[in-house]
């Protein structure tokens, strides 16, 4: 109803600019993100309700159209060779030509039968929904291009494509608010028809125990439903990094079904309500996509709070050290077998000894289909050298010798300049990501050439022939 209401006080012609809310979003925290920097200064940790101010940032508009158009788009032509979507689509990249026997696999995995209602799309993090949104678009189209009614496709993309989880509850209601939007604009009568996008704000399960429900539950299902209330203890602090593994879950939905049947228990009981969201975001956690494309929070060691810290140490010791690389071991984990994940996140993760062991992951277990390395200044509203971004598309399979595009950008002064490089074709390189393992620590070495790998491969490091020491030093002059 309060969509409904916003949604008849703004012109039609203004319908489409709703990524003008993200934008506006940010700068609605931006005063208690000051307030989170300062105390870190301090010394004081990001406490899990200052987390979505601490970690937010709007991605630029060309960077979220790279990421849809080469995940979700790829998956599209790949499947359908014949399709004209991508010509309209900017910075969509053509393959590479491949060798014969890693063509022949990229064939064998092709899905001719691929529907746009098959494709399920998560942003785990999708704050005001930017990248959601534009996903809408290149789904949009490709219903368009495969001869669905104008009117019924809005409704078919938000009840079978879209997804998403956020631990802000007003950034989650944001989303739903501009995918509503983006909807309307294209079915004028779609709020008649009572779609919800399936947008979730992650919630906590504090005070369950004490609902009228909870307290008339029988044993087997009062068990599923402590295990429920376990998980979620604390889940404003770890949103979708949460991997619940919760059996007999349909005993909780037959038991809200039951209740709903015999009386009106339902409109009065909160915590009916607050169960039937833990078991919508369960499901969500638990279900894997397609295509997962997101801006992950970033934040360090250094600010994460005790229970954070702890968590990431023991689930995810690979990628602990920051909570962009556990997103991306997270959103390669919610793909399905040859799926994709499309991400923006810092750099570091290809070059740092503590990132070796997720990298190398990487490397065995993923394919990289193209990667743009954008250095410093590509978030303009942040400036300066303080974020080095690398934005990427995995492929959920290992292709072994496959030819991977990546773009040097680094050079670029902003993100408009950036984006100027990468549709000029300037600094591209080819290369075969299983090479990058010659070298020690296995940095994502993309700018090195056939030399530069041979001499690790076949050289003879200096360890070998004499240990290297400082000779004298004046030391203070």
């Amino acid at each position: 109803s309060v969509i409904r209401q916003m949604i008849t006080t703004i012109p039609e012609e203004d319908w489409r600019e709703v990524e003008i809310i993200g934008w506006l979003y940010q700068f609605y925290v931006s005063e208690k993100k000051d307030e989170v920097f300062a105390g870190l200064k301090k010394n004081k940790k990001i406490a899990k309700e200052n987390i979505p101010a601490a970690t937010q940032l709007f991605t630029p508009k060309w960077i979220v159209q790279y990421m849809v158009e080469n995940s979700v788009g790829r998956l599209w032509q790949e499947s359908h060779p014949e399709s004209k979507a991508a010509e309209s689509w900017r910075y969509y990249l053509e393959p590479v030509e491949q060798e014969p026997e890693v063509q022949a696999k990229l064939d064998a995995l092709r899905n001719p039968n691929l529907k746009p209602e098959d494709i399920t799309v998560m942003d785990p993090a999708c704050g005001s929904g930017h990248i959601l949104v534009y996903a809408f678009d290149v789904l949009y189209q490709l219903y368009e291009e495969r001869g669905y009614l104008s009117r019924e496709i809005p409704a078919l993309i938000l009840k079978n494509n879209l997804f998403g989880l956020e631990i802000d509850d007003r950034a989650a209601q944001l989303a739903s608010f501009a995918l509503v939007m983006k909807a309307r604009g294209k079915s004028p009568d779609l709020l008649n028809r009572s779609i919800i996008p399936n947008i979730i704000s992650i919630q906590e399960s504090e005070g369950l125990k004490d609902s009228f429900f909870y307290t008339g539950l029988d044993a087997p299902t009062k068990k599923v439903v402590d295990n429920l209330i376990k998980m979620y203890a604390d889940a404003k602090n770890f949103g979708s990094i949460l991997t619940p593994e919760i059996e007999n879950l349909s005993l909780v939905k037959d038991a809200l079904d039951d209740s709903r049947q015999k009386s009106n228990l339902g409109k009065h009981d909160d915590g009916i309500t607050r169960l039937e969201t833990l078991i919508k975001q369960t499901e969500l956690l638990t279900k894997k996509y397609d295509v997962v494309i997101t801006n992950p929070p970033y934040m360090g060691g250094r600010g994460m709070n005790g229970p954070l810290s702890q968590h990431l140490k023991k689930h995810y010791p690979d990628s602990k050290a920051d909570l962009f690389a556990v997103f991306l071991e997270r959103t390669i984990g919610m793909a399905k077998p040859n799926g994709a994940t499309a991400t923006i996140n810092q750099h570091s993760w290809m070059f740092l000894s503590s990132y070796e062991k997720l990298r190398t992951r990487i490397i065995d277990t993923q394919t990289i289909q193209s990667l743009l390395h954008l250095g410093p200044r590509a978030f303009d509203e942040i400036g300066g050298e303080v974020v080095q971004s690398v934005t990427f598309v995995l492929r959920n399979q290992h292709l072994e010798n496959y030819k991977s595009v990546f773009h040097r950008l680094i050079d670029g002064d902003n993100s408009a300049a950036k984006e100027l490089m990468f549709l000029s074709g300037q600094h591209r390189y080819i290369q075969k990501v299983d090479n990058f393992t010659s070298i020690p620590g296995s940095p994502i070495s993309y700018w090195a050439s056939e030399t530069v790998q041979e001499v690790f491969q076949h050289g003879t490091p200096l360890g070998e022939m004499g240990q290297p020491r400082q000779g004298l030093a004046t030391s203070d002059n």
